[in-house]
Protein backbone atom coordinates (compact mmCIF):
# COMPACT_ATOMS: atom_id res chain seq x y z
CA UNK A 1 0.00 0.00 0.00
CA UNK A 2 2.41 2.48 1.23
CA UNK A 3 4.85 1.66 -1.94
CA UNK A 4 1.83 2.12 -4.55
CA UNK A 5 0.90 5.49 -2.91
CA UNK A 6 4.57 6.77 -2.61
CA UNK A 7 4.43 6.11 -6.49
CA UNK A 8 0.91 8.01 -7.55
CA UNK A 9 -1.38 4.61 -7.06
CA UNK A 10 -4.43 3.76 -4.86
CA UNK A 11 -4.77 0.33 -3.59
CA UNK A 12 -7.89 -1.71 -3.12
CA UNK A 13 -7.87 -6.01 -1.89
CA UNK A 14 -10.96 -8.24 -2.59
CA UNK A 15 -11.61 -11.09 -0.39
CA UNK A 16 -14.24 -13.33 -2.25
CA UNK A 17 -14.34 -17.49 -2.95
CA UNK A 18 -14.90 -19.09 -6.22
CA UNK A 19 -17.99 -20.57 -5.01
CA UNK A 20 -19.48 -17.11 -5.52
CA UNK A 21 -18.15 -16.69 -9.21
CA UNK A 22 -20.09 -19.79 -10.43
CA UNK A 23 -17.33 -22.56 -9.95
CA UNK A 24 -18.81 -25.49 -7.72
CA UNK A 25 -15.41 -25.13 -4.94
CA UNK A 26 -15.32 -23.43 -1.89
CA UNK A 27 -11.94 -21.77 -2.66
CA UNK A 28 -10.77 -18.82 -0.84
CA UNK A 29 -9.03 -15.57 -2.64
CA UNK A 30 -7.79 -12.16 -1.99
CA UNK A 31 -7.20 -10.34 -5.41
CA UNK A 32 -5.54 -6.57 -5.10
CA UNK A 33 -5.60 -3.92 -7.56
CA UNK A 34 -3.37 -0.90 -8.00
CA UNK A 35 -5.46 2.18 -9.62
CA UNK A 36 -3.40 5.06 -11.66
CA UNK A 37 -5.69 7.14 -9.83
CA UNK A 38 -6.59 10.22 -6.63
CA UNK A 39 -9.87 8.05 -5.45
CA UNK A 40 -10.96 4.42 -5.28
CA UNK A 41 -13.36 2.52 -7.18
CA UNK A 42 -15.63 0.49 -5.45
CA UNK A 43 -16.06 -3.43 -7.07
CA UNK A 44 -18.83 -4.89 -7.78
CA UNK A 45 -20.13 -8.39 -5.29
CA UNK A 46 -21.15 -11.40 -6.65
CA UNK A 47 -23.24 -14.30 -5.78
CA UNK A 48 -23.82 -16.43 -8.59
CA UNK A 49 -25.61 -19.62 -8.86
CA UNK A 50 -23.10 -22.40 -9.28
CA UNK A 51 -23.57 -25.61 -11.39
CA UNK A 52 -23.44 -28.60 -9.01
CA UNK A 53 -19.91 -30.79 -9.44
CA UNK A 54 -21.32 -33.66 -10.56
CA UNK A 55 -23.23 -32.23 -13.62
CA UNK A 56 -19.50 -30.36 -14.37
CA UNK A 57 -18.29 -33.66 -14.46
CA UNK A 58 -21.18 -35.10 -16.26
CA UNK A 59 -21.22 -32.28 -19.27
CA UNK A 60 -17.32 -32.50 -20.22
CA UNK A 61 -18.30 -33.88 -24.10
CA UNK A 62 -14.62 -33.51 -25.33
CA UNK A 63 -12.44 -36.58 -26.60
CA UNK A 64 -9.57 -35.12 -26.02
CA UNK A 65 -6.86 -35.76 -22.63
CA UNK A 66 -9.38 -37.91 -21.22
CA UNK A 67 -7.38 -40.77 -19.51
CA UNK A 68 -8.06 -40.50 -16.20
CA UNK A 69 -5.62 -39.38 -13.35
CA UNK A 70 -5.69 -41.81 -11.42
CA UNK A 71 -5.80 -45.47 -13.04
CA UNK A 72 -6.96 -47.03 -10.42
CA UNK A 73 -10.99 -48.50 -9.68
CA UNK A 74 -12.69 -46.56 -6.29
CA UNK A 75 -14.90 -49.28 -5.42
CA UNK A 76 -11.94 -52.31 -5.92
CA UNK A 77 -8.46 -50.39 -4.73
CA UNK A 78 -10.08 -48.14 -1.97
CA UNK A 79 -10.94 -50.67 0.82
CA UNK A 80 -12.39 -47.78 3.24
CA UNK A 81 -14.85 -47.12 -0.15
CA UNK A 82 -14.91 -51.07 -0.57
CA UNK A 83 -16.32 -51.36 3.49
CA UNK A 84 -18.71 -48.90 2.72
CA UNK A 85 -20.33 -50.68 -0.23
CA UNK A 86 -19.85 -53.81 0.95
CA UNK A 87 -20.39 -53.85 4.35
CA UNK A 88 -21.95 -50.72 5.29
CA UNK A 89 -24.89 -51.00 2.58
CA UNK A 90 -24.80 -54.28 1.94
CA UNK A 91 -22.90 -54.32 -1.77
CA UNK A 92 -24.14 -51.52 -3.65
CA UNK A 93 -22.50 -50.30 -6.46
CA UNK A 94 -20.33 -46.93 -6.86
CA UNK A 95 -22.97 -45.30 -8.82
CA UNK A 96 -25.77 -46.63 -6.41
CA UNK A 97 -24.30 -44.89 -3.72
CA UNK A 98 -23.46 -41.72 -5.78
CA UNK A 99 -27.24 -41.71 -6.20
CA UNK A 100 -27.92 -41.83 -2.43
CA UNK A 101 -24.85 -40.21 -0.76
CA UNK A 102 -26.08 -36.48 0.54
CA UNK A 103 -24.41 -33.56 0.22
CA UNK A 104 -22.05 -32.84 3.37
CA UNK A 105 -19.78 -29.81 4.45
CA UNK A 106 -16.83 -29.69 1.99
CA UNK A 107 -14.32 -30.99 4.38
CA UNK A 108 -16.47 -34.43 5.44
CA UNK A 109 -16.72 -35.34 1.93
CA UNK A 110 -14.17 -38.36 2.19
CA UNK A 111 -14.70 -42.01 2.62
CA UNK A 112 -13.06 -41.76 5.60
CA UNK A 113 -15.74 -38.84 7.19
CA UNK A 114 -18.45 -41.31 6.48
CA UNK A 115 -17.55 -44.19 7.45
CA UNK A 116 -17.39 -42.22 11.12
CA UNK A 117 -20.34 -40.26 10.16
CA UNK A 118 -22.39 -43.45 9.76
CA UNK A 119 -21.25 -44.66 13.57
CA UNK A 120 -18.31 -47.07 12.70
CA UNK A 121 -15.23 -46.74 14.49
CA UNK A 122 -11.27 -48.00 13.30
CA UNK A 123 -11.78 -50.90 15.80
CA UNK A 124 -14.86 -52.20 13.59
CA UNK A 125 -12.97 -51.10 10.31
CA UNK A 126 -10.06 -53.43 11.42
CA UNK A 127 -11.59 -56.80 11.89
CA UNK A 128 -13.65 -56.54 8.70
CA UNK A 129 -10.22 -55.36 6.88
CA UNK A 130 -8.41 -58.69 8.81
CA UNK A 131 -11.59 -60.88 8.16
CA UNK A 132 -10.41 -60.16 4.10
CA UNK A 133 -7.14 -60.38 4.82
CA UNK A 134 -5.86 -56.52 4.07
CA UNK A 135 -3.49 -56.80 6.75
CA UNK A 136 -1.55 -53.61 6.53
CA UNK A 137 -4.95 -51.85 6.91
CA UNK A 138 -5.35 -53.96 10.00
CA UNK A 139 -2.41 -52.20 11.44
CA UNK A 140 -3.58 -48.57 9.80
CA UNK A 141 -6.70 -48.77 11.27
CA UNK A 142 -5.81 -49.47 15.07
CA UNK A 143 -3.25 -46.15 14.91
CA UNK A 144 -5.98 -44.53 13.30
CA UNK A 145 -8.77 -46.14 16.46
CA UNK A 146 -5.71 -45.10 18.96
CA UNK A 147 -5.05 -41.41 17.90
CA UNK A 148 -8.67 -40.99 17.87
CA UNK A 149 -9.79 -42.73 21.16
CA UNK A 150 -6.85 -39.96 22.74
CA UNK A 151 -8.45 -37.03 21.46
CA UNK A 152 -6.27 -37.10 18.30
CA UNK A 153 -7.10 -36.05 14.82
CA UNK A 154 -6.12 -38.46 11.45
CA UNK A 155 -5.19 -37.37 8.14
CA UNK A 156 -8.46 -38.14 5.82
CA UNK A 157 -7.46 -38.47 2.08
CA UNK A 158 -9.65 -41.45 0.28
CA UNK A 159 -11.93 -41.22 -1.98
CA UNK A 160 -14.61 -38.43 -2.64
CA UNK A 161 -17.73 -38.45 -4.10
CA UNK A 162 -18.60 -35.31 -6.14
CA UNK A 163 -21.71 -33.79 -4.69
CA UNK A 164 -23.19 -30.40 -5.04
CA UNK A 165 -19.44 -28.45 -4.54
CA UNK A 166 -16.24 -29.28 -3.51
CA UNK A 167 -13.40 -28.08 -1.17
CA UNK A 168 -10.06 -26.28 -3.50
CA UNK A 169 -9.03 -28.13 -5.73
CA UNK A 170 -5.69 -29.18 -5.03
CA UNK A 171 -3.90 -31.51 -3.41
CA UNK A 172 -5.47 -34.68 -3.31
CA UNK A 173 -8.68 -33.70 -5.20
CA UNK A 174 -7.37 -34.48 -8.80
CA UNK A 175 -6.34 -37.97 -7.62
CA UNK A 176 -8.80 -38.59 -5.44
CA UNK A 177 -12.20 -37.40 -6.52
CA UNK A 178 -14.65 -40.32 -8.47
CA UNK A 179 -17.10 -39.62 -11.45
CA UNK A 180 -20.16 -39.14 -10.60
CA UNK A 181 -21.69 -42.36 -12.53
CA UNK A 182 -19.07 -44.29 -13.77
CA UNK A 183 -16.67 -46.50 -10.51
CA UNK A 184 -13.26 -44.24 -11.87
CA UNK A 185 -11.83 -41.23 -10.78
CA UNK A 186 -12.30 -38.53 -13.09
CA UNK A 187 -9.73 -37.84 -15.91
CA UNK A 188 -7.56 -34.49 -17.08
CA UNK A 189 -10.63 -32.90 -18.62
CA UNK A 190 -12.42 -32.91 -16.25
CA UNK A 191 -10.49 -31.32 -13.79
CA UNK A 192 -10.01 -28.84 -16.39
CA UNK A 193 -13.77 -28.13 -16.52
CA UNK A 194 -13.81 -28.08 -12.76
CA UNK A 195 -11.41 -25.44 -12.97
CA UNK A 196 -13.61 -23.49 -15.98
CA UNK A 197 -11.40 -24.10 -18.77
CA UNK A 198 -12.81 -24.46 -22.14
CA UNK A 199 -13.04 -27.96 -23.68
CA UNK A 200 -10.43 -27.18 -26.86
CA UNK A 201 -8.37 -26.17 -24.05
CA UNK A 202 -4.81 -27.91 -24.52
CA UNK A 203 -2.50 -28.80 -21.13
CA UNK A 204 1.10 -29.46 -22.30
CA UNK A 205 2.58 -32.27 -21.13
CA UNK A 206 -0.49 -33.20 -19.14
CA UNK A 207 0.16 -36.99 -17.49
CA UNK A 208 3.56 -34.72 -15.64
CA UNK A 209 1.69 -31.32 -14.92
CA UNK A 210 -1.78 -32.27 -13.52
CA UNK A 211 -0.89 -30.08 -10.93
CA UNK A 212 -1.19 -27.32 -13.71
CA UNK A 213 -4.67 -27.34 -13.88
CA UNK A 214 -5.04 -26.19 -9.63
CA UNK A 215 -2.41 -23.75 -9.44
CA UNK A 216 -4.50 -20.88 -11.38
CA UNK A 217 -7.57 -18.87 -10.12
CA UNK A 218 -10.73 -20.85 -11.96
CA UNK A 219 -11.79 -18.98 -15.17
CA UNK A 220 -15.10 -17.63 -13.58
CA UNK A 221 -13.75 -15.91 -10.55
CA UNK A 222 -10.68 -14.22 -12.99
CA UNK A 223 -13.21 -13.49 -15.50
CA UNK A 224 -15.45 -11.41 -13.26
CA UNK A 225 -12.13 -9.68 -11.32
CA UNK A 226 -10.75 -8.56 -15.08
CA UNK A 227 -14.76 -7.53 -15.94
CA UNK A 228 -14.29 -5.16 -12.78
CA UNK A 229 -11.20 -3.74 -14.25
CA UNK A 230 -12.57 -3.14 -17.81
CA UNK A 231 -15.82 -1.31 -16.12
CA UNK A 232 -13.05 0.66 -14.35
CA UNK A 233 -11.41 1.77 -17.20
CA UNK A 234 -14.25 2.66 -19.21
CA UNK A 235 -15.59 4.94 -15.83
CA UNK A 236 -18.31 2.46 -14.97
CA UNK A 237 -17.71 1.99 -11.13
CA UNK A 238 -18.20 4.26 -8.65
CA UNK A 239 -14.88 6.33 -6.77
CA UNK A 240 -14.86 6.99 -2.85
CA UNK A 241 -12.32 9.29 -1.82
CA UNK A 242 -9.78 7.46 0.00
CA UNK A 243 -6.34 5.71 -1.01
CA UNK A 244 -6.99 2.16 -0.02
CA UNK A 245 -10.24 -0.15 0.03
CA UNK A 246 -11.05 -3.24 1.67
CA UNK A 247 -13.88 -5.39 0.07
CA UNK A 248 -15.66 -8.61 1.26
CA UNK A 249 -17.65 -10.12 -1.16
CA UNK A 250 -18.85 -12.93 1.25
CA UNK A 251 -20.29 -10.41 3.02
CA UNK A 252 -20.66 -8.01 0.79
CA UNK A 253 -19.05 -5.36 2.76
CA UNK A 254 -16.73 -2.55 2.35
CA UNK A 255 -13.84 -1.08 4.83
CA UNK A 256 -12.38 2.43 3.88
CA UNK A 257 -11.97 5.79 5.11
CA UNK A 258 -12.64 8.82 2.89
CA UNK A 259 -10.74 11.58 3.26
CA UNK A 260 -10.94 14.91 5.34
CA UNK A 261 -9.30 18.05 4.27
CA UNK A 262 -11.14 19.59 7.63
CA UNK A 263 -12.25 18.90 10.69
CA UNK A 264 -15.40 19.81 10.60
CA UNK A 265 -15.42 16.80 7.31
CA UNK A 266 -14.17 14.69 9.44
CA UNK A 267 -17.09 15.17 12.13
Amino acid sequence: KQIGKENGYTMSVYRTKSLLHGAPQIRERSFYFFWRDTKTPLLNFYKREHKKIEDVIRNVRSNFQTEPINKKTPSRDDLYYKYILEHIHGGITHREFSAMVEPQKVRTQDVFSYIERMGYDYAQVGEWMEKHEYEREVEKCARRHAKLAAGGNIMRRGTIIPKDYIGAFVGHYPTMLTHPDEDRYINYREAMAIMGLPDDFELLNYKKSANHICQNVPVQTARDMAEEVKKYLHGELPMVDTDYVRQYNHKQENEYVEKCDTLEAFI
